[in-house]
């Protein structure tokens, strides 16, 4: 989420909200995993959140009081990290959608799938080429971008996933219509996950995927010790970690405490 502050100048999002999506998120991930020693599951699926009345409003939800209180979100909205200010920001995009920033934000980022443009291919002009109607809705750019034979390789996957956050604006708030007044059309067959018509849906059914799952932990490892360990599935090191916190209700303490007391961190060299 280090592009938070730049999308937020992007979106031309006020600078007190993003420096509260920040706060939020802080408070978030403090009271699910450390007060409430929470599993992988509640990280990416509690209902509540902590937030100041501005953001808040921004929200559209009630808050009574002056100063950071926790308040509690509509499931059928919110649920979960993925579905907060911070990381939908972050992965925001002035504009009519957010589909492919999303999308490739959890294909690629959080489920460690390796993609990159294609060599010497105008992107823009091959979208453009795609769709006969000059003004596609959302759906129908989607759709076309995952049946042609330059951008399938990789939009077939990322699109359906980016397009179950549709509900959400470029700077995080709810929306049913987009301000064109055309309805958001979020309900999606996502290939090896399922079909989901919202992201507090999808965002659940993720932590019960295995790349998912391992991405999670490969990305947490090398945040926590300053370098890429490796895939879990060839890391010894990782693949017991895991297992220490699956042994343990999925806690994500459990998964901490594993990593620190396996001889690879130890024994490590500086």
């Amino acid at each position: 989420m280090d592009t938070m502050r730049s999308q937020g100048v992007e979106v031309g999002l006020a600078t007190n909200i993003v420096d509260q999506m920040e706060e939020e998120y802080g408070a978030y991930v403090d009271d699910v995993v450390v007060t409430n020693d929470g599993t992988f599951e509640d990280v990416f699926s509690a209902t509540h959140t902590f937030v100041r009345p501005e953001l808040a409003a921004h929200y559209g939800v009630s808050h009574t009081g002056t100063g950071l209180a926790r308040v509690e979100l509509d499931p059928m909205q919110r649920g979960g990290l993925l579905t907060l200010g911070a990381w939908l920001l972050s992965h925001g995009k002035r504009g009519k959608d957010n589909v492919v920033r999303r999308g490739m934000g959890i294909f690629r980022d959080a489920m460690c799938n390796d993609v990159a443009p294609p060599v010497g291919v105008d992107v823009a002009a091959a979208q453009a080429a795609l769709v006969m109607n000059p003004n596609p809705t959302v759906l129908q750019s989607v759709t076309a971008r995952g049946s042609s034979g330059v951008c399938a390789t990789c939009h077939h996957l990322a699109d359906p996933v980016g397009l179950t956050f549709e509900n959400y604006t470029s700077d995080g708030r709810w929306q049913s219509i987009y301000p064109d007044g055309r309805p958001v059309q979020s309900t999606v067959d996502i290939a090896g996950i399922g079909m989901f018509s919202d992201a507090p849906m999808l965002s659940l059914s993720l932590t019960q995927n295995a790349r998912f799952r391992s991405c999670f932990l490969r990305r947490f490892a090398n945040s926590f010790v300053g370098y890429d360990i490796g895939d879990p599935a060839h890391v010894t090191w990782l693949a017991e970690a895991s297992a220490s916190m699956r042994s343990h209700d999925d806690r994500l303490t459990e998964l901490l405490v594993a990593l620190v007391r396996h001889p690879a961190f130890i024994e490590r060299q500086n």
